[in-house]
Formats: structure tokens, sequence, C-alpha cells
């Protein structure tokens, strides 16, 4: 199995795995930057193994916290210094995660962060000995070197500022072109629904971005409509009786049979839900009550999206 974490899902996945294991279990880590929430963020118990950069350098700049090594030896974790390490590593028995993120609170909530975990024996054994390479008798930290680390004065370069957040369902000035479809109301079939219960969750934490500005929904569609729909698209759906609904983002497409599948789709919370405006659909050529998909232009799309945009 492999499996890709995105954005900020990647440490609530490996503390999740991290509590299932069994304490028997070791789990190996070599991570380069620790910081100040680190053991709360991949809560390490006693026998396992974590390699970091936890050289004086490091520590000035603020980049690997010793309080957070502190703890980490009193739990009975085994905590060695590479200064060289900017790998990220988590290794346990059965599966291992490879990717770009420091343990932090940044990395955790703020910074888009780049993971995968895979099952494949191969890999997991080549990480393990990654890290056991690195964890040298030599280089293993205890509490008296802590007691000194403890004294090194921190000034931590200021940070930029971070650039503002974009909201997932914001919709933009720009619409280059947007789908307009009859709207559905589907009894959704089991498997779709056991399908949908099972993902929500994953998908929502994949790509949902926005604060309380987005809900993430799945529709059941069939495959005489699964060419209709593409990622990143933007969608508006339309009753017979002229009803608009508000436009939703597709961001993501699970096919659940050959027949069925689920197209997910983000939906801003705040707005309208929909309008009733035939006339409006007339005088852009939709007829309402005839026909199937339909693409607009954006020079069509500017009195829709007017109708639901924020003020």
């Amino acid at each position: 199995m492999n499996r890709f974490h995105g954005d900020t899902s990647v440490w609530p996945t490996i503390k999740e795995h991290i509590k299932k294991s069994k304490k028997s279990q070791q789990i190996f880590a070599a991570v380069a930057y620790v910081g100040s929430d680190a053991a709360r963020i991949m809560p390490l118990r006693r026998g396992d193994v974590l390699v970091c950069n936890a050289s004086d350098a490091a520590i000035k700049q603020g980049a690997t916290s010793v309080k957070a090594l502190k703890v980490f030896l009193d739990r009975g974790v085994k905590v060695f210094n590479e200064p060289r390490l900017h790998g990220k590593v988590v290794v346990f028995p059965k599966r291992t995660f490879v990717g770009s993120a420091n343990v932090s609170s940044r990395s955790k909530d703020s910074l888009f962060e780049a993971v995968v975990e895979t099952t494949d024996p191969t890999v997991i054994g080549s990480s393990q000995r990654f890290v056991e390479r690195h964890a040298k008798a030599i280089s293993r930290l205890h509490h008296d070197e802590i007691k000194r680390m403890l004294r090194i004065p921190v000034k931590r370069p200021e940070p930029p500022p971070p650039p503002p957040p974009l909201p997932l369902l914001q919709i933009p000035k720009q619409v280059p072109l947007l789908k307009v479809l009859p709207v559905k109301f589907n009894h959704y079939s089991y498997a779709v629904e056991n399908q949908i219960s099972e993902q929500r969750k994953s998908i929502r934490a994949d790509f949902f971005d926005g604060g309380n500005r987005a809900d993430i929904q799945g529709e059941e569609w069939g495959s005489d409509w699964w060419s209709v729909f593409q990622p990143d698209m933007w969608y508006i759906g339309i009753t017979e009786s002229g009803r608009i609904y508000k436009p939703s983002r597709v961001i993501k497409l699970s096919k659940v049979t050959k027949t069925l599948g689920i197209v997910w789709l983000a939906l801003p919370k705040e707005g309208k839900n929909f309008v009733k405006n035939p006339a409006l659909l007339s005088r852009l050529g939709i007829d309402h009550e005839n026909f199937d998909h339909l693409v607009l232009k954006h020079e069509q799309t500017k009195p829709l999206l007017k109708l639901f945009r924020e003020t």
C-alpha cells in the first residue's frame, strides 16, 4: 500500500499510528528539527529512537527545542544528535512515513507538507537502517548534555510574514469556464453511501483549508455523467424550476463501481444556497427545462457568480 498525505493531515495521521501501535513495537524516527511541541505532536515512548539535529547552531536558532528533547529523554526515548540530518522519516514495524515534515506546530498547523506512507517491506527495512545508521552511540544525548544545552541562548530569526490564506471556496474573480448541470436528487446506493461515509473524513483532511467558509459534500453520479466532471472545475446545479444552486468546486472523483461514482464538491457555507432566476437563464441562453449539460465561457459566468459572490 502506498498513500500520499499532504498539507496539515501529516502529523495527525502519524500520531494516530503511534497511539495505536503496541508498546512493545519500537518506532524509529529521524526528523531534522524538533519544535517545542514535538513530544505532543509525535508522542514517542520508552525504547523508541529519535535522531535529530540537536547541534548548538540549531538550538541557538530555535530550530530544535532542548525542552522538547528533555521531555523525550524523561519518557525513555533514545535521542541522538546528527547535525547533518535533513531527512524526515518515521518508521513503524509494518509501515513507514517519508517526506518533508519537521516535528513542530508550524509544520502541523501552517505549512503544506508532503509525506508518503508505504507498507512496502523493502522501503520499511531501508528506512529503519537509515535511522539506525545515524543513531550512533557517541552522539546519544543524556541528561547532563541536556543541562548544558538549556544554557544556550536562543535567538530565533524573524520569520517572514505568512502569505494570506487562500480560502478553498472563495469564488474567483476570473472564471474561465463553468459547467452547468441539472441537479440530481438521488437516493444513494448502498455502495456509494458506504464509500461517502468512509471517505468523508479523509477527503476533508486532504482538501479542507477554507476555515468555516466551505463544506465538503459527496454526490452520486452515474457513468453517463462521469466524463463531465474534472477536478478543479466549477459546477452550478440548476433544477427544472429554474433554481440556480451556489457554485461548487470539484475536488475529487471516486469511482465506486463501473456504473456509479462519487463527485466530491466543496461548497461555500456563507451566502445564498440558491436563487430562483429563470429570466437570467433565458438571457444566458440556458433552457433549464431541456438540457444535459452546458459549459459557460467567462463572459457568461459573471452574472451567475455575481448572484453568490460574498460582498
